[in-house]
């Protein structure tokens, strides 16, 4: 197994904060990620990528497509390797940023994720509306076929997502990347999600974490722990994680 499987978010931490964290433990990191409304969000993206291979980045698209994609395509030239984008916008917006970022002319080209997790802006009333009373985990896998359908790269789920996604042949092949952890092996909070581990034996490729580490007493300690904790867990896409044969078609 890779030892890079860790998505570090860096919110909340300065960019001195962040770059030393970031030091810390970058060997286990597949990438950093970032708010597109970090103050100095162009040099932080460059004082980070003399540390780790990529650097992501959060990304609140709405309006039209094209005038979404560009503001994306504007975030790659700073240096940007990842963009996230929320599914929920919809498979144009996200075919279009995803067709844009080819056009930059970087190689390798900077790739897609899509966050497949209900949007945290929508009460449920509003959820039942936009979604037509759809079960909350039909709308993952709705935003997480969309997100293939468009060349998206990988999906953001829930760690209790991750194998309802990934038993379905249409998602061979797709990253996962696992976030929302509230509680691990070193320490009981909530027990709404499973330890990380767990996300990985079912299906995940990455294991995201964030404030859990970044607001920690001592968060390099607290992203190792984890970082070991994942390292006992393996995947591939070979393996059978769930023997259910089902398809979305």
């Amino acid at each position: 197994m890779s030892s890079r499987k860790m998505v570090l978010g860096l919110s909340g931490l300065s960019r001195k904060e962040a770059v030393r964290l970031t030091s810390e433990v970058q060997d286990y990191c597949y990438t950093v990620l970032i708010d597109e409304r970090d103050a100095e969000r162009e040099i932080r993206i460059r004082s980070l990528r003399k540390l780790v291979n990529r650097v992501s980045v959060n990304v609140n698209l709405y309006g039209e497509p094209e005038v979404a994609a560009e503001r994306a395509a504007e975030i790659v030239r700073e240096g940007a390797d990842i963009i996230l984008v929320h599914a929920s916008r919809g498979l144009a917006m996200m075919k279009a940023v995803v067709e844009r970022l080819k056009e930059v002319g970087r190689r390798p080209t900077p790739t897609v994720w899509a966050v497949a997790t209900l949007p945290q802006w929508l009460s449920e009333e509003e959820r039942d509306y936009h979604y037509d009373n759809r079960r909350p985990d039909q709308i993952v896998l709705d935003h997480a076929l969309a997100a293939t359908k468009a060349g998206a790269e990988g999906v953001v789920c829930l760690p209790q997502d991750v194998w309802k996604i990934r038993k379905y042949p249409d998602f061979r092949g797709m990253k996962l990347i696992a976030v929302g952890f509230v509680r691990s092996v070193g320490g009981v909070i909530d027990d709404r999600a499973g330890p990380p581990r767990q996300a990985v034996n079912d299906g995940a490729n990455f294991i995201a974490v964030d404030r859990q580490v970044t607001g920690a007493r001592n968060p390099v300690a607290t992203f190792i722990s984890i970082a070991t904790e994942i390292g006992l867990g393996t995947y591939t896409d070979k393996q059978e994680v769930h023997p259910q044969n089902a398809s979305l078609h």
